[in-house]
């Protein structure tokens, strides 16, 4: 039997009206059925590749949300920074996974209405985050980078460790100078007594 395979394309943030998606694919079958995505059209094809260009923009415009879980209906999207993204849903419809374009790297966390919630990788490795049925909320997705807790905790042992050693140092060298006036007072007292003596006649 030939195998069925659904596979819906994750498109990019920032798509505007004109991009062109190249789509490749391998099928048993000499004329596949292709269901253009919504918002393109096919320009040009063959058995092995389809042309399409984008004729309407992403319908979040500013966030890196690329995909939502059928009946979800989405009020607000965007990308804060670099590292924290957020999305405002009136409703998850069916649930499932919400996906951004941008790679599930570790270190993404998220939370939706206030509660933490499952991060993955889909299977283009687009992060994805679970979304229950029939709730509203924000998701709110913030990356940090693995490890960064343990090289701040290490950076300040050394920190400490150099504040320390510098301590010490200054503690050491105070004593060092000191040490020769001491001396210096020990061979005067010395002499003054040696001075007192009365020479010893044979």
């Amino acid at each position: 039997m030939p195998s069925k395979v659904s596979a819906p394309p994750n498109l990019p943030a920032g798509v505007q009206a004109g991009d062109t998606l190249l789509l490749f694919f391998s099928d048993n079958d000499p004329a596949p059925t292709v269901n253009a995505p919504a918002g393109w059209t096919q320009v040009a094809g063959n058995a092995q590749v389809q042309v399409y260009r984008r004729t309407q923009p992403l319908p979040w415009p500013g966030s890196r949300l690329s995909f939502v879980p059928d009946g979800a209906e989405v009020t607000a999207a965007a990308t804060d920074d670099i590292r924290h993204e957020h999305v405002d849903l009136s409703t998850t419809g069916n649930g499932g996974q919400a996906v951004f374009a941008m790679l599930g790297w570790p270190g993404w966390k998220a939370t939706f209405a206030g509660h933490p919630a499952q991060v993955g990788r889909d299977s283009a490795g687009l992060l994805t985050v679970s979304l229950p049925p029939n709730a509203s909320g924000r998701i709110e997705l913030t990356y940090t980078p693995p490890g960064l807790a343990a090289g701040l905790a290490a950076a300040g042992l050394g920190l400490l460790g150099a504040l320390a050693l510098g301590w010490y140092g200054r503690r050491r060298k105070e004593r060092t100078d000191d040490a020769p006036d001491e001396v210096a007072d020990g061979d005067l007292e010395g002499d003054e007594r040696a001075g007192d003596e009365e020479p010893v006649t044979a």
